[in-house]
């Protein structure tokens, strides 16, 4: 597969759906995991929120990582860490133990993305490169409306069946490592992007770099609250189907990509 080819571009921006789909996956199923793990529906919600913190926090040194070792091998690694943890989370007894898990399976999320987003960035130019971040700023909510539509058949069922998310998307994970030996196999990054460590926290004390961060963060860490409770009280307190959530909730992420 030629690199900057639509081919190409469009299974890199698979890559960031299916991140986004595993790392949505837990939207829908709060009130499940406060249930089996007996804790409050807002202290279960840091299923969620863990994955997003480890991301914000990390992205500068992963980033410094995947210009290190190689988009593909960095695709790799996220997708091997991402699967294990997912799997690993679908057995764990303690609540504890899911929290740690979820910031570890966050760590090989963004690994997977930050290398996708620095392929497209490496293999296209001019307008197709404008195309391709046009896509890429939708992948993530197309994820999220995938996972929505896909793990609502498994609200509110007995015996732990959220947990088959978890395993479901662990399996998903690994069989999307069968797609990674047709991305490039060099280090596209140039060689002014390989800085030391010691530089790559000098972007926690940039003010225009805190002030975006603060900017773009601010509305997407409301979003993110919103999405995550709204479902749990149409649910409990409305008495809505989940499924019905599951269509509400995909057609509703769906206008934002269209």
């Amino acid at each position: 597969m030629r690199p900057g080819s639509w081919p190409s571009i469009i299974l890199t921006l698979a890559f960031a759906v299916i991140i986004a789909a595993c790392h949505g996956k837990t939207i829908l199923l709060i009130a499940d995991i406060a249930k089996a793990y007996s804790v409050s529906p807002s202290h279960a919600s840091w299923v969620v929120s863990a994955v997003a913190i480890v991301a914000a926090i990390a992205s500068p040194v992963v980033n410094w990582g995947v210009a290190r070792v190689g988009e593909r091998r960095a695709i790799i690694f996220g997708l091997i860490v991402a699967a294990v943890c997912s799997y690993l989370a679908s057995q764990t007894t303690e609540f504890s133990t899911l929290l740690t898990l979820r910031v570890i399976e966050g760590a090989g999320y963004i690994s997977v993305v930050l290398a996708a987003l620095a392929l497209l960035v490496h293999t296209t130019h001019g307008k197709r490169r404008t195309s391709a971040l046009a896509f890429w700023s939708v992948a993530s909510p197309l994820g999220g409306a995938i996972a929505i539509f896909a793990v609502s058949p498994y609200i509110g069922g007995d015996n732990g069946q959220w947990r088959i998310a978890f395993s479901g998307h662990a399996v998903i994970l690994l069989l999307l490592l069968l797609a990674t030996p047709l991305l490039p196999s060099i280090n596209l990054a140039n060689r002014a992007e390989r800085k030391p460590l010691s530089q790559v926290f000098k972007i926690y004390a940039d003010p225009s770099a805190l002030r975006l961060a603060a900017a773009v963060g601010a509305p997407l860490t409301v979003a993110l609250g919103l999405i995550t409770i709204t479902p749990a009280y149409l649910i409990n307190v409305l008495n809505v189907a989940p499924a019905t959530i599951g269509v509400i909730s995909t057609v509703g992420i769906l206008s934002s990509v269209v």
